[in-house]
Formats: structure tokens, sequence, C-alpha cells
């Protein structure tokens, strides 16, 4: 919870004062300005799940590959696998995501 003397700095930091638009919508979109903020937020987190694994498998083949003394070849094969599988977790991600706003869009033309 935010001390009382440093609420003076709320109005600051909203969307009216960055982008000049209501806090409630979106130009052009009618969305509500949270949920386009919390959507940009989830693609935030898949990009850096993306990255993440990425450094995370190619930080463990050069692990591997000073253990073994075979130098290239775990830190390729770690960045290899490292990007397919990173890849494939984005692409099932944003599958799901699709789904969804399909449905949620499906949904509101029916209401």
């Amino acid at each position: 919870m935010l001390h009382h003397s440093a609420t003076f700095l709320l109005p600051l930091f909203s969307a009216q004062t960055f982008f000049g638009v209501p806090k409630t919508t979106m130009p052009g979109r009618g969305q509500n300005a949270g949920r386009a903020l919390g959507e940009g937020y989830r693609f935030l987190g898949i990009g850096m799940q993306f990255a993440g694994g990425i450094v995370f498998f190619t930080l463990g083949g050069v692990a591997l590959d000073r253990w073994l003394g075979l130098m290239p070849l775990f830190t390729i094969i770690g960045t290899l696998l490292g990007a397919t599988l990173s890849f494939i977790n984005v692409y099932i991600k944003l599958q799901a995501f699709a789904d969804a706003e399909a449905k949620r869009k499906k949904a509101e033309k029916q209401k």
C-alpha cells in the first residue's frame, strides 16, 4: 500500500498522462485499458520465457562442455535444443491465446 505522502504521484503515472487517452478505453478498440495492458504483459512474459529457455539450455551446454572437455559440442546442442523447445512453448501459448480470443469474440457477437 502506498504511503499517503506518495499518493500525489499517482496522477502523474496514469494512461491519460502518458498517452493522452482516458483510463477506461484504448483508441480504436473500445477495450478496457487494463485488459490491453494485461495482454501486453502476457506477451512480454512469453518473450522472456523464450529468451530464458535459450539461455538456460545454452548455459547447461557450456557447463557440460567444461565438465566433459568437449567445448563446442554441448553448447551448440543446448542452444539448438533451447531454441526449439522455447519456440514450441511460445507456439502452444500463442495458439491457446488465439483460441481463447476467438471464443471471447464469438461470445460477444452472440450477446
